[in-house]
């Protein structure tokens, strides 16, 4: 498990098969094409502290080029239902994940616009929402919005996962 604390002391983890369904989707190659999904979750009762369980993958629903991800919400929805069913109210959408082919990713105008709309249509019914872009080899960008703000991502961090560690506890 990944466990990032943000400058404001939110604390998320982001479990280790989330890490691997990401991780698979690293636009390695020249014609890779970018890749995403919902990110699902819980808060820890009382806490600013969030844990990322789930992960979905891209679909024939979603719209894929090069430089850009545009996930359907036809697929995605389902699962967020299903997950919530099975985990008896406790889980739910808490975020959006994709990848960049870049070693530093950052969010474009588009991804901000995502997360400023998540915020505004109370996609999520946690306080906080969570962007996580993926790079290349191993890096990560992983931006939090209030949700009782403007929407805005507030704060964010830049790390390096070492996979073949998370690959090796196992």
């Amino acid at each position: 498990m990944l466990t990032v604390t943000f400058s404001d002391g939110t604390i998320v983890d982001l479990e280790d098969s989330v890490l691997s369904i990401i991780r698979s989707y690293e636009q390695r190659k020249p014609w890779s094409k970018e890749a995403g999904g919902v990110l699902l979750g819980k808060q820890v009762k009382g806490e600013d502290h969030y844990v990322i369980t789930a992960a979905s993958i891209p679909t024939k629903h979603d719209r894929r080029s090069r430089f850009s991800f545009t996930r359907s919400i036809k697929s995605a929805q389902p699962l967020i239902e299903k997950n919530w069913e099975e985990s008896n109210g406790i889980e739910n959408y808490i975020g959006e994940w994709h990848t960049h082919p870049e070693c530093k990713p950052t969010p474009s105008g588009i991804d901000k616009a995502l997360i400023r709309q998540v915020v505004s249509d109370k996609s999520s019914p946690f306080p906080k929402v969570f962007l996580v872009i993926a790079g290349l080899n191993g890096t990560l960008y992983l931006g939090v919005a209030d949700t009782l703000g403007l929407g805005d991502i507030s704060i964010s961090r830049q790390i390096e996962v070492d996979y073949e560690y998370i690959r090796n506890k196992g």
